[in-house]
C-alpha cells in the first residue's frame, strides 16, 4: 500500500452529488412503494382475525407505519445531506477561486 496526498485523492463533481441525490430521492420513491404495496397484501389478512389476534395485528400494523416513516425520514435526510453537501462543496471551491484570484492578482 503505497502513501499517497489525501489531498491529491480528494475530487469533488457537483453534478454526480446531484445525479446521487436524484437516484437516492428515486430509490426512496420504489422502496416506500413497494413496502405500501407488500403492507396493503398484508392488511388483506385483517378481516380474519378477531380478539387478541386482531389488537395485535394493529399493534403491529402502526409498527410498520412508524418503521416505515422512519425509513422515509431517513432517506430525505440522506437525500439533503448529499444535495447540502453539493451546494457547500460548490461554495467553498468558488470562494477558493476567489482567494486564488486575489492572491494572483487576476
Amino acid at each position: 500500500m503505497s502513501a499517497e496526498d489525501p489531498l491529491s485523492a480528494l475530487k469533488v463533481n457537483y453534478s454526480h452529488l446531484d445525479e446521487i441525490a436524484e437516484q437516492i430521492k428515486l430509490r426512496k420513491q420504489m422502496v416506500l412503494d413497494q413496502m405500501e404495496a407488500l403492507w396493503r397484501e398484508v392488511q388483506k389478512t385483517e378481516e380474519v382475525w378477531e380478539g387478541e389476534a386482531k389488537q395485535m395485528f394493529r399493534a403491529v400494523d402502526k409498527q410498520w407505519q412508524a418503521r416505515a416513516n422512519d425509513i422515509k425520514e431517513q432517506l430525505g435526510r440522506i437525500e439533503a445531506l448529499v444535495r447540502d453537501g453539493s451546494g457547500k462543496y460548490h461554495a467553498t471551491d468558488l470562494k477558493a477561486s476567489r482567494l486564488f484570484e486575489q492572491i494572483g492578482g487576476w
